[in-house]
């Protein structure tokens, strides 16, 4: 398994030329620089034989045509200016001739880049490289804290010929300033926090924040069988979203199985970012909500709200409200009046949760069951 450092990356990408001493340029691209987020630990190391992917492009140009022999190519990174690997070839050779040259880090890595492949001496082999101590230390900070060591990260190459620096290139890498994260916001509540929110609307509007590319909405219902939170994520899901950029998507009406009045749902988002070894996904906690029927609302507060007053009789009246509880067991409210003015279910249930009425201080004085 990769062990790799996480970063997001504010990349302002240009490809930067810098003039050589002595008529050698290098200009170096940084691969999907603008969309680069994670960057790998291994691809700090620049001898990792094989296994690299592709990084970053250098293009190189003799503009006066000399030949240059004895001249060493140095590959470094740097954090926040200390360096944190290098890697430097053996001897090799470019040959006479105005001419440009591309090789990326893959090719360098190989040794499979020449600048003629008729002439053995022209091609780049790196012989040795160096990884910081500090590499290390940013794994072992990302899996203490697991927060992200914030920095801004460089690529240098040089050009060295004679002892002399003939050519030399210094880009951003990437700028790292904090974590990847995804965070679901509606509908419902943390999976495990409680009661589960109610929704009354079959096609709900799923929003989230995030840092990465592209997002991918999953809801799964929770059904007979299913005991146990991995269940239900190990179930196919009701539904999966197309991958999009926003924050923001609603269930379909269409081309989807209707949700269910009376049931679970849970949810979660997958987020895409871009890794410097490919794509990887980063999954958000879940979240949870019961679908309830509109229709049925009136009739869930009147249940709520005749619960709450018999328990609140209960404490004031003491066991005459489990006779009140019995005649009213197959009744629901249609009208309440609190001292004498008729109020609404959901005053009456803000009344009773408020702490005014103390023992002693109520009295049922009429009940009409019809």
């Amino acid at each position: 398994m990769k062990t790799f450092i996480r970063l997001l990356a504010v990349i302002l990408i240009i490809p930067l030329t810098v003039f050589a001493q002595n008529d050698i340029i290098i200009n170096v691209t940084v691969y999907e620089a603008d969309i680069l987020e994670v960057l790998y630990a291994a691809d700090l190391d620049l001898m990792q034989q094989g296994t690299g992917r592709e990084l970053f492009m250098v293009n190189l140009t003799n503009t006066i045509g000399q030949e240059y022999n004895n001249c060493i190519m140095n590959v470094r990174i740097t954090k926040d200016g200390s360096e944190i690997s290098a890697a430097n070839s053996e001897l090799f050779k470019i040959p006479a001739g105005v001419q440009s040259y591309q090789m990326n880090n893959v090719d360098l890595i190989n040794n499979t880049f020449a600048f003629n492949l008729q002439d053995d001496a022209t091609r780049i082999r790196f012989k040795k490289a160096q990884v910081s101590s500090e590499v290390e230390g940013l794994q072992k900070e990302l899996l203490t804290t697991g927060k992200v060591p914030i920095g801004a990260y460089f690529l240098i190459v040089d050009i060295v010929w004679e002892g002399d620096i003939i050519g030399t290139v210094r880009v951003p890498l990437l700028h790292a300033i904090n974590p990847s994260f995804v965070q679901p916001i509606l509908p419902g509540v943390a999976a495990g926090s409680g009661m589960p929110a109610d929704i009354y609307t079959q096609y709900p509007v799923f929003q989230w924040n995030g840092n990465g590319t592209d997002y991918e909405v999953m809801v799964f219902e929770s059904r007979p069988g299913l005991s146990s939170m991995d269940d239900i994520l190990n179930s196919a899901p009701s539904w999966k979203s197309e991958r999009i950029s926003g924050f923001s998507i609603q269930y379909p009406p269409v081309n989807a199985v209707p949700m269910e009045y009376g049931r679970n749902y849970y949810w979660l988002v997958k987020m895409y970012v871009h890794t410097s070894s490919g794509e990887e996904v980063v999954n958000s906690e879940i979240y949870q909500f019961r679908m309830v029927d509109p229709t049925n609302m009136d009739q869930e507060i009147a249940r709520l709200v005749k619960l709450e007053l018999i328990e609140f009789l209960r404490e004031f009246i003491g066991d005459e409200a489990d006779d009140i509880a019995r005649k009213l067991e197959d009744y629901d409210f249609s009208k309440i009046y609190l001292n004498g003015e008729a109020i609404p279910l959901d005053e009456l249930r803000q009344h009773i949760s408020s702490g005014k009425y103390k023992k002693g201080e109520f009295e049922v004085v009429d009940l009409d069951l019809r």
